[in-house]
């Protein structure tokens, strides 16, 4: 699960970062506003969900399989539970565009536009409970489609399923587990991204600075 998790933040980080500086490079615009961060948020999250989904499927049967697996139930398709995975990629995109409008509202009167790192584990706290919250639904229909203990169905059937057992609150069942299990993971990791962004930042500018301050002496 720990591989999982740090190869899908990886991978999720990795292309959100490339688009936001294709971007920047075709627009000429320094400062993204909240909807095109959540547009490129969305559309990274989507290509992050439809490379890390097998892997994904993997740890989810493992957790909810018996330990005497029937030999005749053959395994679901490796990318099993597609669909409401990638709805799910609204879930960072909600997470890391709650994180940037709280931040933006935080840091507006501060001559350093930064957060502590507790600030930082705070807010990613209250941003990614936020976008669990509003997702959840989608997260169990995905992990029941992925399980392999359900029969095949599309996602609405699963979920009209889920919901005619027993109800809206069989929708959430396990929110708190999820809630606790992601939630303060996310937040150290926005915490961590915050520190080496204010690490990198400082060192940029300390390089510019001794860059001129050389430039002057030579001049």
């Amino acid at each position: 699960k720990v591989l999982d998790t740090v190869a899908s933040s990886f991978t999720f980080f990795f292309i959100l970062t490339l688009l936001k500086r294709e971007y920047k490079r075709l627009t000429n615009i320094e400062s993204l506003n909240p909807t095109v961060n959540l547009m490129l948020s969305s559309l990274a999250a989507m290509a992050n969900t439809t490379i890390t989904l097998p892997l994904d499927g993997i740890v989810t049967r493992k957790q909810t399989s018996p330990s005497t697996p029937s030999s005749t139930k053959s395994p679901p398709s490796p990318w099993a539970g597609l669909e409401p995975a990638l709805m799910l990629s609204s879930n960072p995109a909600i997470h890391y565009t709650a994180y940037d409008l709280i931040k933006s509202t935080i840091v507006t009167n501060r001559q350093q536009k930064t957060l502590s790192g507790f600030e930082a584990f705070l807010v990613g706290l209250i941003a990614k409970s936020v976008a669990t919250i509003v997702t959840y639904p989608l997260i169990r229909t995905k992990q029941i489609m992925m399980s392999g203990n359900a029969e095949e169905a599309g996602m609405k059937e699963t979920m009209t399923k889920i919901y005619d057992e027993e109800g809206i609150k069989s929708l959430y069942k396990g929110l708190s587990l999820q809630l606790g299990h992601t939630v303060c993971k996310a937040a150290l990791l926005m915490s961590i991204r915050e520190q080496i962004s204010n690490f990198t930042r400082n060192r940029a500018l300390l390089y510019l600075l001794r860059a001129r301050q050389r430039a002057a002496r030579e001049g």
